[in-house]
């Protein structure tokens, strides 16, 4: 401060001012691993497991912060309900019975952002997406499918007969003497339901008759 006078003394005085930086960058956001696994159905909250087995994370960084200044509180947005982020920062399972067999898909990708949360109805800055990759484990949920044959009627006292079902690679053969000859049986469906058992219990019956007919013509024989 100067004196307004001819004699014009003055004084001085420290002053700090502290320059506050303005939100001008956007959150950087980083992950420990950009895949994981995951087995399916596995219960919520279920941690989503990087290639070494330890959890996958997300943590949140800020060039607008100075030094010692409190980080603002963020929250994460996905772009999958599958999965979520916890307030810790670890990805997790968000819903129950996640499921790899078809029609679903064994494989999830999908975008995170974490966005600043602000007060009012403002919308914080949020970072650039990351993009992840969870892959869903095996389980053996589902049981075994085995192919519905047609009856085959094969007459006592024939040579071995080998059946093919249609199936790639599958083939039974008979344990019984028949005509050395080969019977391919029509591509079926892989799997037995009621209707198919219903279906194929007349044709069962009868050959069943044929058969004890057959036999006591042998025995006559």
């Amino acid at each position: 401060a100067e004196e307004q006078t001819p004699r014009r003394g003055f004084t001085t005085a420290p002053l700090t001012i502290t320059v506050i930086t303005p939100d001008s960058s956007v959150p950087r956001l980083r992950a420990s691993a950009f895949s994981g696994t995951v087995l399916e159905n596995s219960a919520p909250g279920t941690p989503v497991l990087d290639e070494s087995g330890a959890p996958v994370t997300l943590s949140v960084s800020d060039p607008d912060l100075l030094p010692g200044e409190q980080a603002p509180p963020y929250q994460f947005e996905l772009t999958t309900g599958a999965f979520k982020v916890t307030p810790v920062g670890e990805l997790v399972v968000a819903v129950p019975q996640l499921d790899r067999d078809s029609p679903n898909t064994p494989t999830h990708t999908f975008q995170v952002v974490a966005r600043e949360v602000v007060e009012g109805d403002k919308r914080g800055a949020a970072s650039d997406p990351l993009s992840l990759e969870v892959t869903l484990g095996d389980v053996n949920d589902n049981p075994p499918r085995f192919p519905l044959l047609p009856p085959v009627l094969i007459p006592a006292g024939s040579k071995p007969l080998a059946i093919t079902t249609g199936i790639p690679s599958k083939t039974f053969a008979l344990q019984e003497e028949a005509t050395a000859e080969t019977f391919t049986a029509p591509p079926l469906h892989p799997s037995i339901s009621q209707d198919d058992i219903s279906l194929c219990q007349p044709l069962i019956s009868l050959h069943n008759k044929l058969c004890q007919a057959s036999n006591v013509l042998g025995e006559m024989n």
